[in-house]
C-alpha cells in the first residue's frame, strides 16, 4: 500500500480506502505459477473481455505508453472485499486481507497483470485507487459487487459533448434559430426545434458524406471511428447541417404516411413503403443529384424539389430486388453503388428480373 489509507466504519462494517503501486497490484493478482489468480474474481459479475476490449485496449496504452504515473488519476481503481483486514505494522505490507475477492475492477486486474507478465518495467511507477471492504455477508457482497458494477452507459456522443467541434455547432445552429442538443437528455428552449447531435450525424454522412449505408447501420461508429468524416471541421456547418434536416423533414413527412398505411388494413397500397428503411439511402440520392448538378447545398428549396427524382431513383433499384426485404435492402454495402449507376443510367439488371432483348429472329 502506499501512503495513507482511510477508513470508515458503518452499520458494523469496515471500509478502508487507499492506494496500491502497480506493481503491488501485479504481484497482488499473481498466484503461484505467475498466472492471474482467477480466485480472485470469482464473485466478478463479468469475466475478462479481451485485449480488443476498448476500455481495456485503453488501459493497457495507458501502461505501455510510458503514462503509467497517470493511472491514479484516470482510473476508477479497484473494489475489493474480504473476510477480515488484519494490519501488519511494521510489516512490508500494512495490510493483509483474508479471503479477497475483486467485485470491481477486474478488467483493470486483468490487464495490469497482463502488462506486467509482458514487461515488469511498465509498471515501476503509478498506482490506483482501492475500496476494500471487511464483511462475510454474501448478501451484502452481493449487492456491493451489483452497485459498484451499475451505472448508465456512456456512449460515444456523451464523451464528443464538450468536444470544439460540438460546441462551435451548437453555437453557430443557435443562431439560426434551432437548437443543436450535443447532450442526451438536453432540453432547449421553448419553441425551439431540436437538431440532434446523433440525427445531425447520421444526416452529414448520408447526404454530405455520401455513406448511406454507413449512416443506417454503423450509427454507434458516428462519435467513434466515423468521427472525424461525419464532424470533418473543414466540412462541417451550421449551414450544411440545417439544410441536411429541413430536406429529411420533407423525407420524414412521406415517411410517416408509409408508417401510417403499413399499420393500415390497406398496408399495401402505398407504394414507397421503402422509404421507412431508405430514408437516408433517399437523402443520399438528393445530395448526389445536387452535385451532379452543382446545385450548392445551402439550396432548400431546390433540394426539395428533387425528391420526386430522388424517389424514382430508390424505387428503380427496389425493384431490381423483388426478393430482398427492405430491411435487408438497405444495410447492404452494395446498395450506394447500385443506385449510383441508376443514376447515371447504368442500372443493372437484376438476376431475378432480367431484361429481355430482342434478337430479331
Amino acid at each position: 500500500m502506499k501512503g495513507d489509507a482511510f477508513s470508515v466504519v458503518e452499520a458494523n462494517r469496515k471500509g478502508i480506502v487507499t492506494r496500491v503501486a502497480l506493481k503491488e497490484l501485479y504481484d497482488f493478482v499473481c498466484d503461484e505459477n505467475g498466472s492471474f489468480d482467477e480466485r480472485l474474481i470469482e464473485q466478478n459479475v463479468r469475466y475478462f473481455l479481451g485485449h480488443d476490449n476498448d476500455v481495456n485496449r485503453e488501459i493497457r496504452a495507458t501502461l505501455i505508453g510510458g503514462n503509467a504515473s497517470d493511472f491514479w488519476f484516470l482510473n476508477n481503481g479497484l473494489t475489493i472485499v474480504c473476510d477480515q483486514v488484519i494490519a501488519v505494522e511494521n510489516g512490508c505490507h500494512p495490510l493483509t486481507l483474508v479471503n479477497p475477492q475483486i467485485v470491481n475492477g477486474g478488467q483493470t486486474a486483468h490487464v495490469v497483470h497482463h502488462v506486467g507478465a509482458e514487461t515488469l518495467i511498465a509498471l515501476n511507477e503509478g498506482s490506483l485507487p482501492i475500496k476494500i471492504i471487511q464483511t462475510s455477508d454474501t448478501d451484502f457482497i452481493e449487492r456491493v459487487a451489483l452497485a459498484s458494477n451499475t451505472q448508465s452507459r456512456i456512449f460515444g456522443r456523451d464523451l464528443r459533448a464538450n468536444d470544439h467541434i460540438q460546441t462551435r455547432l451548437a453555437s453557430s445552429i443557435s443562431d439560426h434559430g434551432y437548437f443543436y442538443r450535443r447532450k442526451r437528455g438536453e432540453k432547449g428552449p421553448f419553441g425551439l426545434k431540436i437538431i440532434d447531435a446523433l440525427r445531425a450525424g447520421q444526416l452529414i454522412l448520408a447526404f454530405i458524406c455520401a455513406e448511406p449505408t454507413k449512416s443506417k447501420t454503423n450509427s454507434n461508429d458516428i462519435f467513434g471511428d466515423l468521427y472525424s468524416l461525419a464532424f470533418d471541421p473543414n466540412v462541417i456547418t451550421a449551414e450544411l447541417v440545417i439544410t441536411a434536416s429541413k430536406i429529411h423533414e420533407e423525407i420524414q413527412a412521406i415517411r410517416q404516411q408509409a408508417l401510417a398505411w403499413q399499420s393500415s388494413i390497406s398496408r399495401n397500397s402505398f407504394a414507397e413503403t421503402w422509404i421507412i428503411e431508405g430514408h437516408l439511402h433517399l437523402l443520399f440520392v438528393i445530395g448526389e443529384l445536387m452535385r451532379r448538378k452543382a446545385i450548392p447545398y445551402g439550396s432548400v428549396d431546390e433540394a426539395i424539389n428533387l425528391i420526386p427524382d430522388a424517389i424514382a431513383v430508390v424505387a428503380q433499384y427496389v425493384a431490381d430486388h423483388p426478393r430482398v426485404s427492405a430491411y435487408r435492402l438497405f444495410r447492404l454495402v452494395s446498395s450506394k453503388e447500385e443506385l449510383l449507376e441508376i443514376i447515371d443510367g447504368f442500372g443493372r439488371p437484376s438476376p431475378a428480373q432480367p431484361h429481355q432483348l430482342s434478337l430479331g429472329l
